[in-house]
């Protein structure tokens, strides 16, 4: 891993390390790093936490380095740590929190129905944050939360992109589907701009990119890493990615 050991570490900084699926569908491995993300988003919402971004704490994601020496990369004070199994319609997700030298803060498992996965969710996440800062405000924005079915579309969609798998084809179909289900997912209809936008592009997929953008940004303005999922308008006739 090319990533160099931050000297100073923010106060009441966190890493959340990528959930560990031991479902025994692989297939369910987007669902775990949605849970993962999901819990990182919601993080950043707490006043008083500085949260290391998904990039940085998914490149452990299968790494057989020791905890500390994560931290240390990272420049993390704390790390959370999970994994998740789904079966059906049961879900059993446990996470563990820690300090930078490994010790564990808190443990817990929560054994609930996959309709009930933001609840658990924002859950973690609180708990999470009121360990770590005891006189936490609370979140400074709520999170909309879309329909179960929409985001197991999403999910799927957003892991093909990110691999760079069938962008044009299945990745932007689940992404379509999920918008179909709830036009109001801002987060699909950022996902699905970056479709448009990969390899040599036309000025009408630019157009469709870009009206996808302003409905991601109209739905939710402080939409998470909107940075990376809802870049600027473009009007060139080409961009390479």
């Amino acid at each position: 891993l090319e990533i160099s050991v931050i000297e100073e570490k923010l106060p009441n900084s966190i890493a959340v390390l990528p959930f560990a699926n031991i479902s025994d569908d692989p297939n369910n491995e987007f669902f775990c790093d949605g849970v993962s993300e999901e819990i990182l988003n919601r993080l950043g919402g707490f006043r008083g936490l500085n949260v290391i971004g998904r990039t940085s704490s998914f490149k452990f994601k299968d790494s057989d380095y020791e905890l500390p020496r994560i931290s240390d990369l990272l420049g993390s004070r704390y790390l959370l740590q999970g994994s998740v199994r789904k079966q059906n319609e049961r879900l059993r997700i446990s996470a563990q929190l820690l300090d930078e030298t490994g010790t564990q803060l808190w443990t817990e498992s929560f054994d609930r129905t996959l309709g009930d996965i933001f609840a658990i969710q924002a859950e973690i996440a609180e708990i999470v944050a009121s360990t770590i800062v005891p006189q936490i405000t609370g979140p400074t924005t709520s999170r909309y939360e879309p329909s179960l079915e929409a985001y197991q579309y999403f999910l799927e969609g957003r892991e093909m992109l990110r691999r760079r798998a069938d962008i044009r084809g299945r990745a932007r179909e689940q992404l379509q589907k999920a918008i179909e289900l709830d036009p109001r997912y801002a987060e699909a209809h950022a996902e699905l701009a970056l479709t448009y936008l990969f390899g040599t592009t036309s000025l009408e997929s630019i157009a469709v990119a870009n009206e996808a953008i302003d409905t991601a940004l109209r739905l939710e303005p402080d939409i998470p890493g909107r940075s990376r999922s809802a870049p600027c308008h473009c009007s060139s006739r080409t961009i390479q990615t």
